[in-house]
């Protein structure tokens, strides 16, 4: 039975409503960060295990009431993260893994010609959110009819949305 010693750390997050600038975001708060260290024992190869042990972390009894849980394992020249989401019916991916909202950028006007528009930087309405411990990956988008597009500013990089649903 080989011994590994890992560092693994659990984030949990909530899903909550925000709002900016009459755009409503599905987002995931930052409710628990733990970091912590083990000496893991295990007869599988070093990736099996770490991709068992993130994977038990994730379906703990004692975070079955978070909205979203990610686990990141960590041991010498590995690293392995897994998601999952007990508690939380959102479906619509804003962004490829959970990562923290800097800013929201919103678009208004009129599509213009064949549904076809051009937008230069100076027509985004940008508003800064990088004070709350917001996180953008699966959630929800809804805006008024006149927003075009909803920019998600993370520390991952941007994402532009064109489908929000219609609020209005």
């Amino acid at each position: 039975m080989a011994k590994k010693t890992i560092v693994y750390s659990i984030r949990g997050y909530q899903p909550e409503q925000v709002e900016v600038a009459g755009v409503k975001l599905g987002v995931l708060k930052r409710v628990k960060e733990d970091w912590n260290e083990k000496v893991l024992r295990s007869r599988q190869g070093p990736l099996d295990a770490l991709i068992s042990y993130a994977t038990r972390m994730t379906r703990d009894k004692e975070l079955q009431d978070l909205g979203y849980v990610e686990v990141t394992v960590e041991a010498p020249g590995l690293v392995v993260t897994h998601g999952d989401r007990p508690r939380y019916e959102w479906t619509d991916m804003l962004f490829p893994s959970p990562s923290k909202l800097i800013r929201v950028g919103v678009v208004r006007g009129k599509t213009g010609e064949g549904g076809k528009y051009q937008v230069s930087s100076g027509e985004i309405e940008w508003h800064d959110v990088s004070g709350s411990d917001y996180y953008v990956f699966e959630g929800s988008c809804e805006a008024p009819s006149d927003v075009l597009m909803v920019i998600l500013d993370t520390e991952n990089g941007r994402r532009i949305l064109t489908q929000c649903k219609s609020s209005s």
